[in-house]
């Protein structure tokens, strides 16, 4: 039997409400085995990612828009170019305790669609899980980022980590937190790996 599907509050319960600011100063660091993340200024140049770990062979540009970078010879690089950092106006909104306030705060937001929001993750999920299991099964390891890897890339971590070990969205998320602290995926992101929880836990 499954367990019980998170909710966006049981992922606020394991990030905090408090949204890091770009210059949370968190160092590269290998979340999972052959699974690593970094802020893009400290992997924008191939000597960067060099020094991070020789054995990274692919790298996932999840602000492909903003972050332009050339690595060396047989670094694969997979870019995802249709995501927008959250607006300011989202992000104070999604920083609040779930319950009325924050419905009435939502309810009073101009309209946006989801790709104004931020994008649809989810749509990527499957295709970037196969990337990192495809270079880890050659033996290689794979760095997800984004501008500051506190939204956009945490959730392809966390999507991994969910099918890769066949836990819950909160599950995963600890997972990830515990080695990169500044672990906040936003709202839309979390709801989408929620649903994503149905074809991990199946």
């Amino acid at each position: 039997m499954c367990p019980q599907a998170m909710t966006v509050a049981d992922v606020r319960a394991v990030t905090g409400l408090t949204r890091p600011g770009g210059n949370h100063g968190c160092k590269p660091v290998e979340v999972v085995p052959g699974l690593w993340t970094a802020a893009f200024p400290d992997i924008s140049t191939a000597e960067q990612l060099t020094a991070i770990s020789p054995n990274i062979k692919t790298v996932v540009n999840a602000a492909a828009e903003k972050c332009n970078a050339s690595y060396a010879e047989g670094v694969r690089v997979v870019k995802i170019d249709d995501f927008l950092d959250s607006p300011d106006s989202i992000k104070a909104v999604d920083s609040m305790p779930e319950g009325p306030e924050k419905e009435a705060a939502k309810a009073a937001l101009p309209p946006m669609s989801a790709a104004e929001r931020s994008g649809d993750a989810s749509k990527h999920f499957d295709a970037v899980v196969a990337a990192i299991k495809e270079t880890r099964d050659n033996g290689g390891a794979t760095l997800v980022h984004c501008q500051a890897s506190v939204s956009r890339a945490v959730v392809f971590l966390i999507a991994f980590v969910m099918a890769d070990q066949k836990l819950s969205a909160a599950e995963a998320t600890k997972v990830v937190k515990a080695k990169w602290d500044a672990t906040w995926p936003n709202d839309d992101f979390v709801a989408q790996l929620v649903e994503y929880e149905k074809k991990c836990l199946d």
